[in-house]
């Protein structure tokens, strides 16, 4: 090409945006720089540098290359079969049962009980301390309260001075004079001043201390309601455990109670039966009593038949009589004896039954007392 004659992309683009054959889509697809060239080259171009054949094609925006596909996947080796081993006699497994372990024991409970007691002693050592801390507080206090009143002396010997010095200024005669017992009157007033500051320096001091001997005071009083309440549960978790323990008692003391019952109803019968046992010999007895009366009267009578037989005969017939009545008389009275005997017995038997009676009533009553005693518990208790 000759020299001038060279076509540029800007002078193309240039003539193309004179001849407004260019979109505004196009424009969008050009570079910045060259859009800025071509617009101020069209500006100064004439009509006859417009090129008005060129043949205008859409700027196609340049697809992306898609990625190379992935390489295709390596052949994964194919493991040898296993070769079998040889086959070897099996051995049978004997299991030996194993014994579980057993679980550790569970820690022991905290006795509720023991730890109020722990409480109480943890809150009678507080209150001791606040006690040992408000006897500090209050020597401190009386130090202060004996240096308030060296203080107070102090100030009032120096108002008393300093009293006496201004009179003597009012009936002072010359200046002299009467300078000389203000400077005076001065240096009192000055050391009266450091003492009213010390004595109200002091006396914030006893404030302060006050403070604290009311709270040392308040923060007993809160111990000691915490102790009392704690002392009061303390009662209360006695009561429920005696409670618990009287509910064991109780029942135990019930059966002993239900024993002594049987036993007194078993010797109440026995003792009946005896009773009854002396009524029947009693009536044996007199009636072997009776009869004993009647056989004496009948030798008695034979007796004198004896003493007033005429003849030997009849003197042997009533002895015979006699010596057959006297064998119905050791009859009856070994029968007497041995009643009497009896009778003796029954009557010990009697006595004895009557005070095992007596002992198992009173101990009857003394197991109905704890009885009452146990169930008292149980309901101070409310278990």
């Amino acid at each position: 090409m000759e020299k001038g004659k060279t076509r540029t992309l800007v002078q193309d683009v240039a003539k193309l945006i004179k001849a407004n054959k260019i979109s505004k889509a196009d424009i969008k697809l050009l570079d910045k720089n060259l859009y800025d060239e071509a617009v101020a080259l069209a500006g100064v171009m004439t009509e006859e540098e417009v090129v008005t054949n060129i043949e205008i094609k859409p700027i196609v925006k340049p697809k992306p290359v898609p990625p190379p596909p992935p390489p295709p996947p390596k052949p994964i080796p194919q493991p040898e079969p296993k070769k079998e081993p040889e086959s070897k006699p099996v051995q049978k497994v004997i299991s030996v049962p194993v014994k579980p372990v057993p679980p550790p024991p569970p820690p022991p409970p905290v006795v509720l009980e023991e730890k109020i007691v722990a409480d109480i002693n943890n809150l009678d050592i507080k209150i001791g301390l606040l006690n040992k801390k408000k006897e500090e507080i209050l020597s401190e206090k009386n130090g202060l309260l004996s240096s308030l009143d060296k203080v107070r002396a102090e100030e009032k010997k120096l108002e008393t001075d300093e009293s006496d010095l201004s009179k003597k200024v009012e009936s002072a005669v010359g200046l002299s004079a009467r300078k000389t017992l203000e400077e005076k009157r001065w240096t009192i007033e000055d050391e009266r001043q450091k003492v009213e500051k010390k004595r109200f320096e002091i006396k914030k001091s006893i404030d302060v201390v006050d403070l604290q001997v009311t709270q040392n005071q308040k923060e007993r009083i809160h111990l000691e309601e915490e102790k009392s309440l704690l002392e009061r549960k303390q009662e209360i978790e006695k009561a429920k455990k005696q409670g618990e323990k009287a509910k064991t008692d109780k029942q135990a003391e019930e059966k002993v109670y239900a024993g002594l019952e049987l036993k007194k109803r078993s010797f109440e019968t026995d003792w009946i039966k005896a009773k009854e046992g002396i009524k029947h010999i009693q009536k044996e007895t007199e009636n072997l009593g009776k009869q004993t009366q009647e056989i004496k009267e009948k030798i008695k009578t034979l007796e004198q038949r004896e003493g007033n037989a005429i003849n030997e005969t009849d003197r042997h017939e009533a002895e015979t009589n006699r010596w057959e009545l006297d064998k119905q008389l050791r009859e009856v009275e070994k029968k007497a004896w041995s009643l009497e005997e009896e009778g003796e017995k029954k009557t010990n038997e009697v006595s004895d039954l009557e005070k095992i009676f007596a002992q198992l009533q009173e101990d009857e009553m003394k197991s109905k007392k704890k009885i009452f005693e146990y169930q008292t518990l149980i309901d101070k208790a409310g278990v």
